[in-house]
């Protein structure tokens, strides 16, 4: 045995020679890339997108495509099967990963520097364990996105509801297209001599996506996702329609070089009382966290700090009533910044005028709520794919919208809630004027859906009433008045 271990230990102890130690330069020099460039990339098409969907993957940020739209596209559909959205925040591989590959490099220029081979077992050992757990890190984060989704998604598979086949996924963005793959991705692995990680660990994943044709492979909502793309321990969705929960922590109060002056007064009054505010400019976000009416007098604008929502309702029983609200063309679509965004239950927007914000108001959660004589304007110059809806109301029951007049937005107004009316309002100049996704027994009646895609796109929904609303000069290759999906026992009536 001594004699065995003085043979392993002469080995360990012989030097390099001179080729050797240059390519261990060479392969330090390698890493380098590995700061500057993607470590793994994706692009994905459909009808859609033509031009793709593209996601970089570094060593310590994931990066989306056309200015970082396409990371937040890919997310929006995630929402109906629950999976979590796809930001940089939730991989702890991004904070460490730059400091072992800088580690690595550094223990390459020893091996180069000293010559021995006991340096380069070490080095070689401890980049084979790093390639390995780089490995494992990857599969735990896939299975965990896949596995740990939303309970209340709609979408999500579960032993009382059919798995959701990609026909009707393809579907839930609103189009209608041919029964096709959804999407196609070609993808380009680590750079030479990036090492393990989080592009190495890539490379093992599907070449191709498990897509079924017509809905005739069985699979589930999250096994559908997962093969889009799987990156840096994180999942890339196939886009689809605007995301009704905002990735991180939901909009609080603003900062205090954001926030309005009104924020002190607001602080200050009693809950259920009314406060007055007089005509005027005041900029700044607000927030409203107690029981209150605010009532504008000579319609008072407020201006928004342009970084996210101008109004966050944070308590049930708020009123907001003749404001102005600007946006300022500003915000975030994948934290659903709007001109008032309401996380709370019977709030009340009323005789309100909202332009230049991504949603004009948007109602998360928030049942009883009602909107009415509001007049919503978009952002002039972004595309539809860039905009909010001007009334977006998420997982809640019970609205009233009412007499509102939208254009130039998105979707006139979107619902993904049941036990509603949608009486008198104007919507024009948007994709669809009204989209229902899963609205059971909503009424929409005296409406005018005006130059859109379609008046009305209708999908997986129940029991609606709809009479005498007009549908004028919708245009396009695929024009309709109404677009109906999956949707049983609708009465159209005088329409």
């Amino acid at each position: 045995m001594r004699q065995f271990l003085e043979s392993v230990n002469s080995f360990l102890d012989a030097p390099l020679d001179l080729a050797p130690r240059v390519l261990l330069v060479l392969a330090c020099l390698c890493l380098i890339p590995t700061y500057v460039a993607p470590l793994y990339n994706m692009t994905m098409f459909a009808p859609q997108y033509q031009e793709g969907l593209r996601l970089d993957i570094y060593s310590y940020k994931l990066v989306g495509g056309n200015d970082n739209q396409d990371v937040k596209e890919i997310n929006v559909l995630n929402h109906y099967i629950g999976m979590r959205d796809l930001v940089t925040e939730d991989f702890s591989e991004f904070k460490w990963l730059p400091f072992v590959i800088g580690i690595l490099g550094l223990l390459f220029l020893r091996a180069a520097v000293l010559g021995k081979l006991s340096h380069l077992v070490d080095v070689l050992v401890l980049y084979l364990y790093f390639g390995a757990f780089a490995l494992w890190s990857f599969g735990y984060k896939m299975y965990q996105y896949g596995h740990n989704l939303d309970p209340k998604a709609r979408c999500a598979s579960s032993p009382s509801r059919p798995l959701v086949r990609l026909q009707e996924a393809r579907e839930l963005r609103g189009l209608l297209l041919p029964p096709a793959r959804l999407l196609r991705a070609r993808r380009r692995g680590a750079a030479a001599g990036a090492g393990p990680g989080p592009g190495a660990a890539a490379v093992a994943a599907r070449e191709r996506l498990a897509l079924c044709e017509g809905g005739r492979r069985p699979g589930s909502a999250a096994a559908t996702l997962v093969c889009v793309a799987l990156s840096a321990g994180g999942p890339a969705a196939f886009a689809g329609e605007m995301a009704g929960v905002a990735p991180g922590a939901l909009e609080g109060r603003p900062p205090v070089g954001q926030q309005s002056p009104l924020q002190a007064r607001i602080d200050a009054a009693a809950p259920d009382s009314t406060l007055e505010v007089a005509s005027g400019v005041y900029a700044g976000d607000l927030v409203v966290d107690k029981p209150l009416r605010l009532l504008g007098r000579g319609r008072p604008r407020l201006t928004g700090s342009g970084a996210g929502s101008v109004v966050r309702v944070r308590a049930d029983r708020v009123t907001i009533e003749g404001f102005e609200i600007d946006g300022r063309g500003g915000g975030d679509l994948s934290r659903d910044s709007a001109g008032v965004h309401t996380a709370a239950r019977d709030t009340v927007v009323r005789d309100v005028l909202i332009h230049d914000s991504l949603f004009g108001v948007y109602l998360l959660r928030a049942g009883g709520a009602v909107v009415e004589a509001c007049r919503i304007r978009g952002i002039p110059g972004k595309d539809p794919g860039e905009k909010g809806s001007g009334i977006h109301a998420y997982d809640m029951e019970r609205f009233r919208f009412e007499r509102n007049e939208i254009v130039g937005v998105r979707d006139g107004l979107y619902c993904k809630t049941p036990r509603g009316r949608d009486p008198g309002n104007v919507a024009r100049d948007v994709r669809y004027g009204l989209h229902y996704m899963f609205s059971d027994d909503n009424l929409f009646e005296d409406n005018t859906f005006e130059n859109g895609a379609a008046g009305t796109a209708i999908m997986y929904s129940e029991r609606l009433v709809f009479r005498r609303n007009r549908f004028l000069r919708n245009r396009g290759f695929a024009s309709v008045a109404c677009c109906f999906r999956a949707a049983r026992t609708c009465w159209p009536r005088a329409t």
